[in-house]
């Protein structure tokens, strides 16, 4: 008896059109959003993707063409040291020729230009990818002062000559002590 009585009740229930039309539109806009959003996850997915690949080829490409260049400078304590922008370097002589080294650490097919200075009686000048400071000893008929300070402009070239890098070093000669100074060119 309750199976018959409640497929009575059942067959008394049903819905009109109009709220089964409803029924259907509210599923489709469910569904609509559903889509919508699976689609700007899958757009957001694909740009951060790229973005990615953008950051990391600019990255890789980016190191690849910047070589890698130093000066050293034989310094006080009579050991090899890189010289870094804004650092006061004492320089060290060598004994059995009286001069001042500096080396420029330059990849393959690189080069520089520069010209050659004098700092009191003082010269100098480049052989290579050395660098020479020759110091004068000897009194001389000019009383210069005992504080000196010049620069020696370098500019680096790459391999098809065009230029990569501008520095200054800025040599002093306080009293008997020679120092370098590697600054960058503003």
């Amino acid at each position: 008896m309750e199976i018959k009585r409640l497929k009575e009740v059942v067959e008394q229930i049903s819905v009109s059109e109009e709220a089964r039309q409803r029924i259907l539109r509210m599923d489709r806009k469910r569904e609509e959003a559903a889509a919508k959003r699976r689609r700007i996850r899958g757009g957001l997915s694909a740009a951060c993707a790229v973005f990615l690949l953008a950051v990391c080829a600019s990255a890789i490409l980016g190191t690849r063409n910047v070589p890698q260049w130093g000066i050293i400078a034989y310094a006080q304590g009579a050991k090899w040291v890189r010289l870094e922008p804004g650092e006061r370097v004492l320089l060290h002589r060598r004994e059995a020729d009286d001069i001042y080294e500096l080396e420029l650490e330059l990849p393959d097919n690189y080069y520089y230009e520069k010209e050659g200075v004098t700092l009191g009686l003082d010269y100098i000048y480049s052989a290579g990818k050395t660098i020479y400071w020759r110091t004068e000893d000897e009194e001389p008929e000019v009383d210069f002062p005992d504080v000196m300070t010049t620069s020696m402009y370098i500019t680096i070239l790459d391999e098809n000559r065009e230029e990569t890098d501008k520095v200054i070093l800025e040599m002093t000669k306080e009293y008997d002590k020679c120092y370098i100074e590697l600054k960058e060119e503003d």
